[in-house]
């Protein structure tokens, strides 16, 4: 079940996205406001990728694939974003739970909402605040605070292929610019359609 912990608080603003997809599933190019955008499939999901964001060699067997988000000039790092699968036992609420708490308490904000896309059911996550972020080989668990950072998780319920996770992070002003992008790339509902949600519910 999907709750929130009482302290996080939901953002005041609404998220506006432009949505687009191609039929039939095919693979090829679109335009999404004036730029171009490539379908790829990734294990059976299709992303609707933006020219913006630049694949690379994923760092770890367990991502699918990953993209380089550009960060606006003055910022001085890109953002990133990966795609996971775990099949169908992948737990849910665990997952929000995880990615919420790599945030630091104090000053962070959560929404969580649910919607219904082009490619069937998702959950929706989207959590700002000062991050922990990652600091050298995973395996030595270290982080530095990274303050006004933002993450944006979907979770795509797929009823053959399984759960995808797609989870990208960056700094506040860089995230801005790829919303509609990452909404977009999973084929996400209108937000005024979104149920809204708690850890837990």
């Amino acid at each position: 079940m999907i709750q929130l912990n009482s302290s996080l608080r939901a953002p005041t603003t609404l998220l506006t996205i432009t949505c687009a997809f191609l039929c039939g599933g095919l693979l090829g190019a679109e335009e999404t406001d004036g730029a171009k955008t490539e379908s790829i499939q990734v294990d059976g999901l299709t992303l609707n990728v933006p020219a913006t964001w630049k694949q690379e060699e994923p760092k770890s067997k367990m991502r699918l694939t990953q993209f380089r988000l550009l960060a606006p000039e003055g910022e001085e790092a890109d953002g990133e974003l990966a795609v996971f699968s775990f099949g169908g036992d992948a737990n849910i609420d665990a997952n929000l739970r995880r990615w919420i708490g790599q945030f630091q308490s104090d000053g962070r904000e959560v929404s969580i909402t649910s919607g219904t896309g082009t490619q069937g059911k998702y959950v929706f996550l989207d959590v700002s605040g000062t991050y922990n972020k990652p600091d050298g080989p995973p395996i030595r668990r270290k982080t530095v605070p990274a303050p006004d950072y933002r993450m944006l998780c979907a979770i795509q319920l797929m009823e053959q292929e399984g759960i995808f996770f797609i989870k990208a992070t960056a700094s506040r002003e860089t995230m801005a610019i790829h919303v509609d992008a990452f909404r977009n790339s999973f084929g996400a509902a209108d937000p005024s359609t979104e149920k809204g949600l708690q850890v837990g519910e």
